[in-house]
C-alpha cells in the first residue's frame, strides 16, 4: 500500500465521489448526492490510497492558526480550555471503500498526515470520529488522546447524520469523539 498526495482534478473528483459512497455504505441517512466536496477542500492537503489505479482511500488536513478556522470549528465549542496556542492540523474527511476496510488505510492516512503536520510546524493535530472504540484505539497508538463529545455540527452533510435531534427524541445519531494530539509544548 502506498499513501499518496492527491493534486489532480480529476482525482480529487474521485475523492468527493469516494467519500459519499463511504458514509452511505456506512449511514443510510447520509443525503444521496453524487460528490461531496466544501470549501475547505481548497485549502487543504488530500491524500489517497489506490488499488487498481481506483481511489480506494482518502482523508484530508488543514492547516490554522487558530481553532475557530478549522473546518467545522463549531464541533470544538469549549472542548479545548485554554485554547490550543500555535499552528493546528485538522483532519478530516477520512474514507475507506467498503471492499478495502480493515486493510489498515485509515492508519497509514493518519501517520502520513501526522508527519505532514510536524514538517510544517503544527503544535496541534485534532479531529474528530465516530467510527467506534477500535478507531479511538488506533488514534490513542499514534498518541491522541480523546477530549470530549464533538458539538453538532451546523451544516453539511455531517449536520444531517451526526446531529441529535433532542425535539424528535432521536438517538439514532451520534456526536463524534474529538482527539487532540499535542507535537510541542506549550509555551
Amino acid at each position: 500500500m502506498q499513501v499518496e498526495r492527491i493534486r489532480e482534478a480529476a482525482d480529487l473528483e474521485e475523492i468527493y465521489a469516494l467519500r459519499v459512497d463511504a458514509w452511505r455504505s456506512r449511514n443510510d441517512k447520509f443525503p444521496a448526492i453524487g460528490r461531496w466536496y466544501d470549501p475547505d477542500d481548497d485549502q487543504s492537503v488530500h491524500w489517497g490510497v489506490r488499488d487498481g489505479g481506483q481511489i480506494v482511500a482518502a482523508a484530508r488536513m488543514s492547516i490554522h492558526e487558530t481553532i475557530a478556522s478549522v473546518p467545522s470549528a463549531e464541533i470544538f465549542d469549549g472542548l479545548f480550555q485554554p485554547a490550543l496556542s500555535g499552528r493546528i492540523a485538522a483532519l478530516n474527511r477520512l474514507v475507506v471503500a467498503r471492499s478495502h476496510r480493515g486493510r489498515g488505510y485509515s492508519q497509514a492516512l493518519d501517520e502520513v498526515r501526522i508527519a505532514y503536520a510536524r514538517e510544517a510546524g503544527c503544535r496541534h493535530v485534532i479531529g474528530e470520529t465516530d467510527a467506534g472504540r477500535n478507531r479511538i484505539r488506533q488514534l490513542g497508538l499514534l498518541g491522541f488522546e480523546a477530549v470530549g463529545t464533538a458539538r453538532p455540527y451546523r451544516s453539511g452533510p455531517l449536520a444531517i447524520v451526526k446531529n441529535i435531534d433532542e425535539r424528535a427524541g432521536d438517538d439514532g445519531h451520534r456526536l463524534g469523539t474529538v482527539v487532540h494530539l499535542r507535537l510541542a509544548p506549550e509555551e
